[in-house]
């Protein structure tokens, strides 16, 4: 298969078009923006005998740096400092004294329904028990995100009183209401952020990290795949030419509660902002699409009829989380 080629957003092309939106967390920016450290990458430094050390409550089995190190010493390996773990790094006590370093440049594990830190995993499926409409779910996730359960177990997307911010959009920059059906939502930094869907949307098929909701329009499929670095990403298939005029005119809402929607001018996109402080929690980046058949757009070619998703679109770079 021929690589996926970036066109212009919303060229209108006689082939498939891939059309990505989403919700990119603000810390997913922050981690993004470090010097790249691949995992595994190892920093050391040494323990000083001084350093203070936080105080770690009886019976909780989790080891502080003396205690790492005492044991590193003891069994010649080196012992995990479990208070010192975050999503992004993990500190390593050695035999000789140092401390070793992890660091990843995404997020590798995240606290599960314990509150015990467990590999990320955005394995996708379906909560029976949900009622709210928004049963699909992944494993565990950077941040929880929660995506519509579709047919008609899904949620109505009328703005509730005393939602919060809200907005729309189209994909072409336009606004318009946000009524419809409640798509995903996703937590940024103790905020609720809302997508809406204008129209019905029917019950996924999930594989892995990705729910696909096929002909959300006529030759149009809804892809949602939850990310590693957190929150989500949206994919709108496009399968024929005359599909093409109806997603750029579409419309989606958006709400949060406790939060602001601010545009971009350097990006074109949405800054999701704290009502409070200001302070930047996610941000909506503006839409990009593709030919998923590297076909140049003006080439003769006969127009795309088929209303199925083909596995090679499915199977883009960048579509699996």
């Amino acid at each position: 298969m021929t690589a996926p080629r970036l066109l212009s957003p919303f060229v209108r092309t006689r082939t498939r078009l891939g059309v990505t939106i989403g919700l990119v967390l603000a810390a997913t920016l922050t981690a993004a923006s470090l010097p790249f450290l691949p995992d595994g990458d190892e920093n050391l430094t040494a323990a000083g005998p001084d350093e203070p050390v936080a105080a770690i409550p009886a019976g909780t089995g989790l080891k502080d740096k003396a205690t790492a190190l005492q044991e590193a010493r003891r069994t010649g390996k080196d012992v995990l400092v479990d208070r010192a773990t975050t999503a992004f790094s993990q500190l390593f006590a050695r035999p000789d004294g140092q401390l070793r370093d992890v660091t990843s440049a995404l997020p590798q594990r995240a606290k599960d329904e314990n509150g015990q830190w467990a590999p990320i995993d955005n394995t996708l499926s379906l909560d029976p028990t949900a009622t709210d409409g928004l049963g699909v779910i992944p494993a565990n996730p950077a941040e929880k995100v929660r995506f519509s359960s579709g047919g008609d177990k899904a949620a109505s997307g009328e703005i509730r009183s005393g939602a919060g911010a809200e907005a729309s959009a189209t994909p072409s920059g336009g606004t318009g209401g946000s009524a419809g059906t409640v798509l995903a939502e996703a937590e940024a930094k103790g905020h609720t952020i809302t997508y809406t869907w204008p129209g019905t949307l029917p019950e996924p098929v999930l594989d892995g990290s990705r729910a696909l909701y096929p002909e959300v329009l006529s030759g149009v499929d809804l892809l949602l795949v939850s990310r590693q670095e957190g929150g989500f990403g949206l994919l709108l298939i496009v399968k024929n030419q005359q599909a093409a005029s109806a997603v750029k005119s579409l419309t989606y809402g958006l709400r949060a509660d406790g939060a602001i929607f601010r545009s971009n001018p350097e990006t074109g996109g949405l800054r999701v902002l704290d009502a409070a402080t200001q302070a930047e929690i996610a941000n909506i980046p503006t839409p990009m699409a593709w030919d998923s058949a590297g076909k140049d757009p003006e080439s003769p070619e006969k127009p795309q009829l088929s209303t199925a998703t083909s596995a090679d679109v499915l199977k883009l770079s960048g579509l699996s989380g």
